[in-house]
C-alpha cells in the first residue's frame, strides 16, 4: 500500500466545510499524526501540503484557515486541527499563526484593556504626610549609616596608606646604604 493510499484511507470528507477530517492517530494537541515513506512521523496536514501543493518554506508553519473566523473554541478537541485538506492551510510565520488562533486573540484583548489603577481610593492628605515622614526618616537613617561606614572605612584606608608609605620609605632608606643592624624594626644605625 502506497503512502497516498494509506493517507486517503484515514480521511473522512466533509461536504459542507470541505475539510478532510483525519480519522487516524492524533497527537496530544489534537493534530493528526502520519508516518511517511521514510518511517518518520509528521502531522497529516503538513504531509498533505508538501505532497499536493509544495514544500513548506523554512521558518514558516501551517495555519488552518478553515479554523479562522468560525467561532470554534480551539484546543485539542477542535475539529479544525484534524483537517488535512492541503488547501485549508497556509504557510505563515509563528506570530501570525499565534495571533490568528483563539489564544492569540485572548492575549491581544488583554493587551488592549485599559490600565487599572494601583489603588482603589486615592491617598488622603494625612496618608501622604505619613508617607513623607517615613521617607525622610528612612533617608536620614540611611544617610547616617552611609556616613558612618565611610568614616570607618576611610580611617582604615588611611591607616593602610600610611603603612604602605612607611614601608616604601623604609625600603628607600635601605637602598641608600643605611644598615638595619639594631634589630628588627629599626632602620637607623646606632
Amino acid at each position: 500500500m502506497t503512502a497516498i493510499d494509506r493517507f486517503l484511507s484515514k480521511i473522512k470528507f466533509d461536504d459542507v466545510t470541505g475539510c478532510w477530517i483525519w480519522t487516524g492517530a492524533l497527537q496530544y494537541g489534537g493534530y493528526s499524526v502520519f508516518k511517511t515513506e521514510a518511517n518518520k512521523l509528521t502531522t497529516g496536514h503538513r504531509w498533505s501540503y508538501e505532497r499536493f501543493v509544495r514544500p513548506v518554506p523554512p521558518g514558516l508553519e501551517l495555519d488552518h484557515t478553515c479554523h479562522n473566523g468560525t467561532g470554534c473554541v480551539g484546543g485539542p478537541k477542535c475539529i479544525h486541527r484534524r483537517c488535512v485538506n492541503p488547501w485549508h492551510v497556509e504557510p505563515v510565520p509563528h506570530i501570525v499563526n499565534h495571533r490568528r488562533g483563539n489564544r492569540g486573540l485572548e492575549l491581544e484583548a488583554k493587551k488592549n484593556l485599559p490600565e487599572t489603577p494601583r489603588r482603589k481610593y486615592p491617598k488622603t492628605e494625612a496618608q501622604k504626610a505619613r508617607d513623607r515622614e517615613r521617607y525622610l526618616a528612612n533617608r536620614e537613617k540611611s544617610t547616617a549609616r552611609a556616613r558612618r561606614w565611610y568614616a570607618e572605612h576611610k580611617s582604615r584606608a588611611a591607616a593602610r596608606a600610611k603603612a604602605r608609605y612607611a614601608l616604601r620609605k623604609a625600603n628607600d632608606l635601605g637602598n641608600t646604604g643605611i644598615s638595619n643592624q639594631d634589630g628588627p624594626g629599626s632602620i637607623f644605625p646606632a
